[in-house]
């Protein structure tokens, strides 16, 4: 029904999405992952394909590979869909896709095929959403299994945990299409979109000079329209790579200019050094959220976005869903030709805002009393300020450990945790918890815990993502854990050196008194993980095996403390005597004690700066402390760039504590 005899329609476009702010639950909609990738549609004709980008531009050589599968179909179609790039997890890695067209890098190339609307002489746009589809995976299927050609399924149950699932996987969001709704060019309320960060395009109107030793620029002055005026909305200088610098600058110094292309441009120091260029360039870019002036907060560059018109950056605005769900689905197409959107006209709607992963969207500016929902915990106060400098609220701190759950939560759950709680934020009262009381959320768990005099003590523990958020809503700035499980507190699975330097000590010094415990520990057959702790020093940590108690765990990191201050008493010192550290570097082993706690990786740390201890990778570590110091933002910046997480394989590598490792320790400590 809805389908008529036609030719392929002229000056055909796609239909486009509307931001809203929580995905539509009625009846009558599907929901399908939205991709990481280029939108392209396909006119296939036999062996003759060509594959047009949004803004219309023919780029049927950048993708050969997808040339080559739509060609084995055989057909003739209009098909649209997105081309993305696998990466290492097995999900849409947008970078990657920028690498393989930019620099003809090796990448895994796939098209995602989502509609057809338009097949064999039928133009289908008159067609329900559901028809279109069904033709579209039967069409699929028929060329058999392909590395290339996909179809792109959709889900019509509960959108919530669809949503949830996406952003769980770091994905990009949720598309929402009403189910009997007809193919429209233009952005429409029938197809919307709900994302799981912010993240949006903007205009580049110039660009400041580089700092140090980096190459390129240092950051680009970012815009949006208001209308036919480009306004300021801040700049971004992180997320960058030496290849992404070199390309873009070699893509702005054409377009210099004289002056700003800004109705409101930066003035005095703010513009000092600053180079101006024709806003032609589009990137996308991360941010954590706007700022009351209309400026961008922690910003990080995506990529470079050749398929979009600058004309049509606007500030996203989400649409609230009661008037999607409301408003009347599209018309089918009438029998002339469809309606297009101008060629640098605005979209049709403008639209803003995102929101926690799976959860609706919080307002940057709550109202006293206010509470926000965030992974199914409801905080209190979201706006309280939790670290001043950068400033981050109870909200900012909640939507990172979100972010950055599926690098924490291995670390912290089911183990018992002693936490520093800030309820007023950094730099103001906080104290150490680690048992449970009559206040604590009920998203928190408890494991009862012997203590030494005998008494049974219910000790804080969490499960989950909720338990997590629900310790933000404590205020708990620092998590440390055990070095044990809460299934058997007696027997720990890692040991944690605690590398503090004393006054004097470079950092240099630091770096290499590191590699010495990962030597010490490698030749008696242990692995070693690397973390800087948010603070002065660094972590190594061996996982182990649990068949060893803490009293033997703790004498074995004893042993090759006092190893290495045998080796070298003028670099190293086993005690916390503050008088005997002066040049030298502690090696705290009192972590290995039960009871004793580190503080986690991922874990932000209650001091100025919003610190982070964050895992590295060893050959990360070099002489220059800067290069191990992550605050919040570059925390984020790191999960955004999609590297391997450094301790995935942690508990792969776990080993038993045996008897000859201590034998060879003892020996070690004694110099003998």
């Amino acid at each position: 029904p809805g389908a008529r005899p036609g030719p392929v329609p002229k000056d055909f476009g796609p239909q486009l999405a509307t931001l809203v702010d929580v995905a539509p639950r009625g009846p009558g909609w599907v929901h399908e992952i939205k991709l990481d990738g280029y939108r392209i549609l396909a006119f296939v004709d036999g062996a003759r394909v060509r594959l047009m980008s949004r803004n219309d531009k023919e780029w049927t050589p950048r993708f050969p590979e997808v040339v080559d599968a739509l060609a084995d179909l055989g057909v003739r179609a209009v098909i649209d869909g997105e081309v993305v790039a696998f990466g290492a997890n097995g999900a849409g890695d947008f970078q990657a896709l920028q690498n393989a067209m930019r620099a003809g890098a090796e990448a895994t190339l796939a098209y995602f095929a989502f509609d057809l609307p338009w097949y064999e002489g039928v133009d289908l746009r008159g067609a329900s959403l559901l028809d279109r589809k069904r033709l579209l995976e039967r069409l699929v299927a028929s060329a058999g299994a392909s590395p290339t050609l996909f179809y792109s399924p959709h889900g019509e149950g509960e959108a919530d945990e669809i949503l949830k699932h996406a952003c769980d996987r770091a994905l990009e969001g949720l598309v929402s299409k009403r189910a009997e709704g007809r193919y429209v060019s233009r952005r429409t309320r029938d197809w919307v979109k709900v994302k799981c960060g912010r993240r949006q395009e903007f205009v580049v109107g110039g660009y400041s000079a580089p700092g140090g030793a980096r190459v390129g620029f240092g950051s680009l002055l970012l815009g949006v329209y208001d209308g036919d005026a480009l306004k300021v909305a801040g700049r971004v200088g992180t997320g960058f790579d030496d290849a992404a610098l070199r390309h873009l600058l070699k893509r702005m110094k054409p377009l210099r200019r004289a002056t700003p292309p800004f109705v409101d441009p930066p003035r005095g120091a703010d513009a000092r050094g600053v180079t101006w260029i024709e806003p032609k360039l589009v990137v996308e870019v991360e941010f954590l959220e706007w700022t009351r002036e209309g400026s961008l907060r922690h910003p990080s560059f995506v990529a470079l976005r050749e398929d979009k018109d600058p004309r049509e950056i606007r500030r996203e605005r989400a649409t609230p869903v009661e008037k999607v769900e409301a408003s009347e689905p599209e018309a089918p197409v009438a029998d002339s030709a469809p309606r297009t959107r101008r060629r640098g006209a605005p979209p049709a709607s403008a639209v803003d805002a995102e929101r926690p992963p799976g959860r609706p969207p919080a307002a940057p500016k709550t109202r006293s009393g206010e509470r926000i929902d965030v992974a199914g915990v409801s905080l209190s106060n979201p706006d309280r300020v939790l670290f001043r400098d950068p400033q981050l609220t109870k909200l900012d701190v909640a939507r990172y450990y979100v972010a950055v759950a599926d690098r924490i939560l291995p670390h912290v759950v089911n183990r018992p945790l002693a936490v520093v709680r800030c309820p007023e934020g950094e730099g103001k009262e906080c104290f150490f918890q680690k048992h449970v009381t009559t206040s604590t959320p009920k998203a928190i768990a408890s494991v009862k815990i012997e203590e030494k005099e005998g008494e049974i003590e219910d000790c804080l523990m969490i499960r989950d993502l909720e338990g997590l958020v629900a310790l933000v809503q404590m205020g708990v700035l620092e998590i440390h854990p055990w070095g044990s499980r809460a299934d058997d507190p007696e027997l720990p699975d890692r040991i944690v050196f605690d590398l503090d330097p004393g006054p004097g000590v470079p950092w240099a010094r630091m770096a290499e008194a590191a590699r010495q415990v990962r030597d010490a520990l490698g030749a008696l057959g242990l692995a070693a993980f690397l973390k800087s702790t948010g603070g002065k020093g660094l972590h190594v940590v061996a996982p182990l095996k649990r068949k060893a108690g803490w009293d033997e765990v703790k004498e074995f990191s004893r042993g090759i403390a006092l190893g290495m201050e045998r080796a070298d008493p003028g670099g190293f010192v086993s005690k916390m005597t503050k008088s005997r550290r002066e040049g030298r570097i502690f090696v705290d082993y009192l972590r290995n004690g039960r009871g004793a706690t580190s503080v986690a990786a991922w874990s932000t740390r209650a001091r100025p700066g919003a610190q982070v201890s964050m895992p590295l990778r060893w050959d990360e570590l070099t002489d220059e402390k800067a290069d191990v110091d992550f605050d919040v933002a570059r925390a984020l910046e790191r999960l955004r760039s999609r590297r391997a997480d450094p301790w995935k394989d942690l508990e792969p590598e776990a080993r038993p504590l045996t008897a000859s490792m201590m034998k060879a320790v003892a020996a070690a400590a004694r110099g003998s």
